[in-house]
């Protein structure tokens, strides 16, 4: 325990250095507080910029990710997209006549000429056939015919880390649909893979998912952005197959995930078969006419389960269909801008300094604090459950705290430093201390009282005793209110100072009488003496 307070020693000093100085610059602290903290937030937008070449994301990721998973409500999934799964069941039911996966590609041939053939507006053809089936080339033959005559399929292009880029021999200008800054980018080389198909090669879109540091999927893209070149992704594809001109959205987009209104229609895969062969029509293949269609694998072995803010195990297709979602239907979420949020921040430090300095009480304040911080939550997550638009208050809300607890160690130093609490206990000349009596229960004139004997003494040199006994004690209820004034210094000086204060606040104040024949080294002996004063006053004012 000695060792602890030993440790603590340069704590209690900067403690007591810190309580003395926030009495001297009370009245302007707050003030200051929320100035330093407002450049914090401008200078923390300014490093967002500067590091990401001015496209800082303007949310927090956590914020966004609890918004999205307590929402009241979303968006709700589009009936016009539809997912054909190739399930357990599926892989099951299919064996039974083609064996393990993978199955031959006719199969998906003639389901890809049957949808067409419905009229499905869109389909999304996720899966990968990179290789030649050496084993059925006519199946093989037959894929490529349907890839001819197909126009609203998308087939998938995976672009490989960049670090493989040496090994292809893919060039950018090889790719249609791509998009470069010159000739030169044109003729570099790319890690990707996609089909085998030739017929496939003009139908392409980049299936490759936005992954964060923290392993989480928040955003999708129209097209995939590279170092000097662009190539067409799976959404871009199937706006141009719907026809429909493009919304003003950015190529990067926050996905506004349909995690409260129910989910997608997902049919197994191998019921839409059964019913395409007329095996079992217990499907309706008419159903799927005027749809987007995605195509892909859910079944373990097939799909590696990707995170997103509303689900630990999400797959591909659920993903897409969201991203797709989203982008026909001018539903992507729009978060506002980090500017936006600083001003917010500031103006809301600006506010809590106002209270303090219009000497508003802490308790007033505490309310209205946290009150804001949880209007800041609330709009968050009412933002995204009713509107395209996040408004994320984090930078609010973390300022407001840092402020908050700021001010609670500044509140707990000049509150200690006033009333001489350990380590502020005061330091006197005791044969000259004067002991004034204190009848003013408003907070501000009280505060008015303080700082004058403050300014005029020192704030070594002044202490408080804002009531004798605690609120909680029975006998608090009998004496009358009042507070006490400890000033070292002559009595002349403090009368002097009186005089000087308006007349209804120096009415308020009355000297007490002087303590006499005490030992001016024995500061136990006379601070006890200072306390009978006190409670003499408060009797006398009880029998009066």
């Amino acid at each position: 325990m000695i060792k602890l307070m030993q440790l603590l020693q340069p704590l209690f000093r900067w403690l007591v250095a810190y309580g003395h100085f926030s009495r001297r610059i009370n009245a302007r602290f707050y003030l200051g507080l929320s100035v330093i903290l407002s450049m914090g937030l401008v200078g923390y937008v300014l490093y967002q910029d500067h590091s990401s070449g001015g496209e800082g994301a303007p949310y927090n990721a956590g914020t966004l990710d609890s918004a999205m998973k307590y929402r009241f409500s979303g968006p709700a999934p589009s009936d016009d997209i539809v997912i054909i799964d190739i399930d357990e069941r599926s892989l099951a039911k299919m064996a039974e006549e083609y064996g393990r996966w993978p199955w031959p590609r006719s199969v998906f041939a003639e389901l890809l000429l049957s949808l067409d053939e419905i009229g499905t507006q869109s389909i999304v053809f996720n899966l990968m056939f990179s290789d030649a089936d050496i084993k059925d080339p006519d199946s093989d033959e037959l894929f490529a015919y349907a890839a001819s005559e197909l126009k609203q399929v998308v087939y998938p292009i995976t672009r490989l880390p960049e670090k493989n880029d040496d090994q292809s021999e893919v060039e950018v200008g090889m790719l249609q649909g791509a998009e470069y800054q010159t000739e030169s980018f044109g003729r570099r080389t790319v890690a990707v893979i996609y089909p085998y198909f030739e017929t496939t090669h003009s139908h392409l879109g980049v299936n490759n998912l936005i992954i964060e540091d923290d392993g989480i999927i928040r955003k999708s893209f129209l097209r995939y952005q590279d170092k000097g070149f662009s190539l067409a992704g799976i959404t871009s594809r199937v706006i141009e197959h719907l026809g429909q001109v493009p919304h003003e959205m950015p190529n990067d987009y926050l996905i506004n995930w349909r995690n409260k209104r129910g989910a997608y229609q997902r049919v197994p895969f191998v019921d839409v078969y059964a019913s395409l062969t007329g095996a079992d029509e217990s499907f309706d293949m008419n159903s799927l006419a005027g749809k987007v269609v995605i195509i892909g694998a859910t079944a373990p072995g097939l799909a590696i389960p990707k995170v997103t803010p509303v689900d630990r195990s999400a797959d591909d297709n659920m993903i897409i269909a969201n991203a797709i979602d989203d982008a026909i239907n001018n539903t992507y979420l729009r978060p506002i801008s980090l500017w936006m949020q600083a001003l917010m921040g500031c103006l809301f430090l600006l506010l809590l300094a106002l209270l303090y300095l219009r000497g508003i009480s802490g308790t007033i304040i505490d309310v209205v604090f946290w009150i804001a911080q949880s209007a800041a939550v609330a709009i968050t997550v009412i933002s995204v459950s009713y509107t395209p638009y996040l408004f994320d208050l984090t930078l609010l809300v973390y300022a407001g705290m840092a402020f908050y607890i700021i001010e609670k160690v500044h509140t707990f130093s000049v509150e200690r430093s006033r009333i001489g609490i350990h380590p502020f206990k005061p330091n006197f000349d005791f044969n000259e201390v004067i002991t004034l009596r204190c009848e003013i229960d408003e907070q501000r004139p009280q505060e008015h009282v303080y700082c004058k004997f403050e300014e005029t003494f020192g704030h070594k040199n002044v202490f408080f005793i804002n009531e004798l006994f605690s609120d909680e004690s029975i006998l608090a209820d009998s004496l009358p209110s009042a507070s006490y004034i400890i000033v070292n210094a002559e009595q002349a000086a403090v009368e002097a100072t009186i005089a000087a204060l308006p007349s209804q606040l120096g009415e308020s104040l009355a000297i007490l009488r002087a303590v006499a024949n005490i030992d001016s080294n024995d500061s136990a002996e006379y601070f006890q003496e200072i306390t009978r004063r006190c409670l003499e006053n408060a009797l006398h004012t009880i029998n009066a």
